[in-house]
């Protein structure tokens, strides 16, 4: 009896779906903080995506969220309290999905995220119940060395 690829692929079980939560710290330590997590998530998780540009990203997301509009760097709406700036984290088969999200009502000012849109396979920003929030997405890539891997350079030997 042969089995079709249709029924041997309904057998495979789907890509696992990893995702963590993270209350950050008010106030730009929350940047730092943001940067571990996606750091840490990456080579938890061995995801193939280059840990340099999620962690950039990651930066201007956050930052962004941090300082844009009122209740950001001008200071004329405070925060709505202590850890209200959110970071989530998600692998799925073929990304890495980076959402932050704030307790402020605020619109989005200017268009901000330059590097995000620079580096990002895909990114936005949105309203939630919660209130503002961003993400950007990186496509897995096979040309990216497994995270616990020693690269050396043999050149000058």
């Amino acid at each position: 009896m042969t089995a079709s690829a249709e029924s041997i692929q309904a057998r495979m079980p789907a890509p696992a779906l990893r995702h963590r939560r993270f209350r950050l710290s008010p106030g730009l330590a929350a940047v730092a903080e943001a940067r571990d997590h996606v750091r840490v998530a990456i080579r938890d998780w061995s995801l193939p995506v280059s840990a340099d540009i999620a962690v950039l990203a990651t930066w201007d997301l956050v930052t962004s969220l941090l300082t844009e509009g009122p209740g950001g760097a001008d200071g004329t709406e405070g925060p709505a309290g202590p850890g209200t700036v959110t970071l989530g984290i998600s692998g799925s088969g073929s990304r890495l999905r980076v959402d932050a999200y704030d307790g402020r009502r605020y619109r989005w000012g200017t268009p901000g995220l330059a590097i995000v849109a620079g580096l990002a396979d895909d990114w936005g920003r949105y309203r939630s119940p919660g209130g503002r929030a961003a993400y950007f997405c990186l496509e897995f890539s096979s040309s990216v060395p497994h995270p616990s891997a020693a690269v050396w350079d043999t050149s000058a030997d």
